[in-house]
């Protein structure tokens, strides 16, 4: 009897290819629909910072420099929608096209995943948080291959291995707290190739390696990228993570009626904040208002110098430490914000249509219709992201109850949405549903994996009684 699992041989040649014409004909009208792609202010951004080759680093550069680069090409949005959506479609199909028994139950996967609501309305946006997530997925789809089909030659398999790589390099280098999320993925490549009967490594041993090993590449990833981005930024920092720093004080300052601002934040006005003028500065799910002087605020100091800087996080650190509790209350809110909990609204859920631009890049009519099918969802639990948290949750600890090869894969991708939102209680400053769209998808694909891992189980327990 082959010591392979039984999925592996389940379908003539030409049913083996459905999946991936059902994709074809998926990431065709994805693009259509949306097709030049859809721009937001920050996504404008990116696209003067291509077009003028003046990088900054308030987005990491590398989606910028990479946008430039196919603007040469073809101008606009465009290159931009074909790549995410390319990644997107083909990662999902190689990986169900595996790991599901029947064609059509995998082709129905990807239709389910590639449609859903809270999924396609994000494709249709250029952002950095979407094309790391289809370098995530497309990378998934090819370890899937590589751990399931056994088939692969050797020169196919050192390809995959590469094309992983790169594509997680891509990832982390899309997104500043894109490096949780790919540790456990890193672990699923360590595992595979350390897994080698030569090497005979005990259990733990091998678990232990692997982490330590992805761990560590995960790591220096984040560093070259990193080196990368100061050589396009020409070494020059805008102080992205200001943007935290300012949140957390003024939460504090609000929940202690006093102002703990460095007062370079507020001498261009005169006078320090009041507590009124504090409050309207505040809010816990955004901070677009710290630097906009509408409603009567008086908008705060952009950081631009190093100096500056050293005493913000002074500042930051002496509040922190001082005021404890009421920091960790002002995280939480804004993570109940983000997380959209039955008390809060959901939040920016999609972008839809271009923002204005001097470059004329309009979208054509047709794709308001799009969004007018799926609007019936605005507001439904479907974005409320603390739903696909707990998703990833209930798949991963559903895994311990199967003995089954392929678990092993859910559990990577449920823990890479897991480890992706954890982080933001310490870092998260807005409520975008774009900033967990990575866990969203993580979520559905965990879901649909441990459906297929639950039928296989149910029918070996049918076919034995």
């Amino acid at each position: 009897m082959s010591s392979e699992p039984s999925h592996l041989h389940r379908k003539p040649h030409w049913q083996g290819l459905a999946p991936f014409a059902v994709a074809f004909v998926g990431c065709l009208m994805s693009i259509a629909a949306f097709f030049p792609g859809y721009m937001s202010p920050d996504s404008l951004f990116q696209l003067i910072q291509g077009r003028t080759n003046e990088f900054a680093d308030w987005h990491p550069p590398l989606m910028a420099w990479i946008w430039g680069k196919l603007d040469a090409l073809w101008a606009g949005p465009a290159p931009m929608l074909v790549v995410h959506n390319i990644f997107f479609w083909l990662g999902a199909t190689l990986l169900f096209s595996v790991f599901l028994r029947s064609y059509w139950v995998s082709s129905t996967s990807v239709l389910f995943l590639g449609f859903f609501p809270s999924v396609l309305l994000l494709l249709s946006t250029i952002w950095k948080d979407i094309g790391m997530a289809s370098c995530f997925l497309f990378g998934i789809g090819l370890l899937a291959q590589l751990q399931l089909q056994k088939s692969l030659p050797q020169v196919v398999r050192k390809l995959f291995y590469i094309a992983i790589f790169i594509s997680f390099f891509v990832a982390i280098g899309l997104r500043h707290n894109a490096l949780p999320a790919v540790v456990p993925l890193l672990f699923w490549l360590m595992y595979l190739c350390l897994s080698s009967p030569v090497l005979q490594l005990q259990k733990w041993k091998h678990i232990g390696i692997c982490f330590t090993a992805a761990l560590g590449i995960a790591v220096a990833i984040f560093l070259v990228n990193g080196a990368i981005g100061r050589i396009l930024t020409n070494d020059k920092t805008t102080f992205p993570i200001q943007q935290i720093l300012l949140h957390d004080l003024l939460s504090i300052s609000v929940r202690t009626e006093q102002n703990l601002l460095p007062a370079f934040t507020y001498m261009q006005h005169g006078d320090a904040f009041n507590f009124v003028e504090l409050k309207k500065l505040y809010n816990p799910h955004n901070v677009v208002q710290f630097y906009d002087s509408g409603e009567g605020r008086k908008p705060v100091k952009n950081i631009v110098n190093a100096e500056d800087f050293q005493i913000l996080k002074e500042s930051w650190v002496q509040s922190v430490t001082q005021y404890p509790g009421k920091y960790l209350r002002g995280r939480f809110e804004t993570l109940n914000y983000m997380l959209a909990f039955w008390n809060v609204p959901t939040c920016y859920s999609y972008h839809a249509g271009i923002e204005g631009n001097e470059y004329k890049i309009a979208a054509p009519k047709w794709n308001n219709s799009v969004h007018k099918r799926y609007s019936f969802f605005d507001g439904t639990f479907l974005y409320r992201p603390w739903i696909y948290l707990a998703l990833n949750f209930v798949c991963l600890l559903a895994m311990f109850k199967f003995n089954d090869p392929r678990k092993g894969i859910v559990a990577a991708v449920s823990l890479s949405g897991i480890f992706y939102t954890l982080p933001y209680l310490l870092v998260s400053t807005g409520c975008d549903f774009r900033l967990t769209w990575w866990t969203t998808c993580s979520a559905i694909l965990s879901s649909l994996m441990c459906l297929g891992i639950a039928f296989t189980g149910w029918k070996k327990a049918a076919l034995a009684n």
